[in-house]
């Protein structure tokens, strides 16, 4: 008995294979990237910095030696005094004077606690291109975006800066290929207990409940460019909108 087959890429009447990956559906409309009513007026591949805190955990206190006394001591022993016995003995009745002086040296060592965790430094956000885009209502307004980039030198992918200008913005060079721009971004705060009143109600009784305080804060950003004409177009095109 003679058997038929049949080929998919012939004119016959082929069946695909059990196996077939199915391709999806194509997009009927195209994706937002909401920037749709807004113009490019400048682009720019950089590498992008923020400052930001550290040390936001202030360092323990340390242990007195009279509260351990008595108790039995396993693990690690740590060392409870550095230098010789006359240093120890004028740093202890420092310490023990300043903690009967009252309130404006509570006040210093408050002081010094948030000097402390105040403390900055420039950390690396991603790198990839940038845009100044400019809206297409209102030639006055204008925003910064930046999306980091997957491969180097490739499209933009995840967005890493989205910051309005405006004229309060300070834009500044540091060194030959960096400009900084001290702006303000939008922070959401959930009120907690809108949150907390939200689990116990049903449906649209969410929305209505929950409760977003908005507020400015300072942000500053570092952008590190390839040359120094680069850094100079990159100042100028910001300058156009802040001071």
């Amino acid at each position: 008995k003679e058997e038929s087959t049949t080929s998919g890429t012939g004119t016959g009447t082929g069946t695909q294979p059990k196996n077939a990956l199915a391709l999806p559906p194509e997009p009927t409309k195209p994706i937002s990237n909401g920037e749709e009513n807004e113009e490019t007026s400048f682009t720019m591949r950089a590498k992008l910095y923020k400052l930001q805190k550290i040390n936001d955990t202030p360092s323990p206190p340390p242990i007195s030696i009279a509260a351990t006394e008595g108790k039995k001591e396993t693990g690690i022993k740590y060392a409870t005094k550095v230098g010789n016995d006359a240093a120890t003995t004028a740093t202890s009745t420092s310490t023990t004077t300043t903690t009967t002086n009252g309130s404006e040296n509570d006040q210093n060592s408050a002081t010094s606690t948030t000097a402390t965790a105040l403390k900055m430094e420039w950390k690396e956000v991603g790198i990839g291109p940038l845009k100044i885009l400019v809206s297409n209502s209102n030639k006055n307004t204008a925003r910064i975006v930046q999306r980091r980039e997957s491969t180097p030198g490739g499209p933009g992918t995840k967005l890493i800066l989205n910051v309005m200008l405006r004229e309060e913005c300070i834009v500044e060079k540091r060194g030959d290929k960096f400009v900084k721009l001290a702006a303000f971004e939008v922070i959401e705060d959930v009120d907690a207990n809108a949150n907390a009143k939200n689990d116990n109600d049903d449906g649209a009784g969410k929305e209505e409940n929950e409760k977003k305080k908005m507020t400015l804060e300072t942000v500053q950003y570092l952008f590190k460019v390839k040359t120094v004409a680069d850094a100079d177009s990159l100042l100028n095109a910001l300058k156009q909108f802040c001071k």
